[in-house]
């Protein structure tokens, strides 16, 4: 069980040997933070290994005894099962701040995962319905010229590479599976716009020569390799950082 402070048990979880927070993962959060206004609270997220059951205890303040900073902060989790128990690979979430303990205690009630003050209650959707939610947004764009998404997407956050090794001269930076590069961990961080002394975007890293020495632990900057100013990629991040003036958000 958790208890009143959960941190040294989240250690002794975070001790098993399989990753906690993948490249994809970091992506696909970083798309969210850009599409709802929510910052991630760290760089590195804080992915608790945790139950599905723990969650409303372990996303709110850290003065209230869980992980983050404040409110309104976009994270994940890695779901601690049984074999027999519902899988959360892919699924959603959100803690919503009850608006009275007497509320907290109907949701309760009804099974609904909560903190154990009754002040924090899990919304959730565990399952991963991809093959369906993908088709109905672009179908939506297409024929209504809706979108499915935030109101307002803009570029807040950009998800950049640090070193988890010295990188020297003359190395590719090669993608391998899941998204991996060797010697680079990804980070979510406030959005700039390509420059020499600016974080490089963690995809237009791969297949790309290093170019000057980058120690342990450096984010990576567009100087640190060789760009290819003639890929798609790049132009589409050229015109962004034009149209939305990336870094002013």
């Amino acid at each position: 069980r958790l208890g009143s402070d959960p941190l040294p048990l989240l250690a002794e979880r975070a001790k098993l040997p399989f990753p906690r927070a993948t490249v994809p993962d970091l992506c696909e959060m970083g798309i969210v933070a850009n599409h709802t206004g929510l910052m991630p609270d760290i760089a590195e997220m804080h992915a608790p290994i945790a139950r599905t059951t723990e969650l409303p205890s372990l996303f709110r303040p850290a003065a209230e005894g869980g992980l983050l900073s404040g409110r309104g902060k976009v994270d994940m989790f890695n779901c601690l099962r049984r074999p027999d128990e519902l899988s959360f690979a892919g699924g959603v979430f959100v803690i919503a701040e009850a608006p009275d303990l007497a509320t907290g205690a109907l949701f309760a009630g009804k099974g609904i995962p909560c903190s154990p003050d009754g002040r924090y209650v899990l919304v959730h959707n565990p399952v991963h319905l991809l093959g369906a939610e993908a088709p109905m947004s672009v179908l939506s764009a297409a024929l209504l010229g809706q979108s499915t998404g935030g109101a307002e997407v803009l570029p807040r956050v950009d998800l950049v590479a640090r070193a988890s090794r010295d990188l020297v001269p003359g190395e590719t930076l090669t993608m391998g599976y899941r998204h991996v590069i060797g010697g680079l961990e990804p980070l979510l961080q406030a959005a700039r716009p390509l420059g020499a002394d600016e974080p490089v975007p963690y995809y237009l890293t791969a297949g790309r020569p290093v170019v000057r020495p980058v120690a342990r632990g450096a984010v990576l900057t567009c100087a640190d390799i060789a760009l290819d100013e003639t890929t798609t990629l790049v132009q589409l991040r050229r015109e962004q950082d034009a149209l939305f003036k990336t870094g002013t958000v």
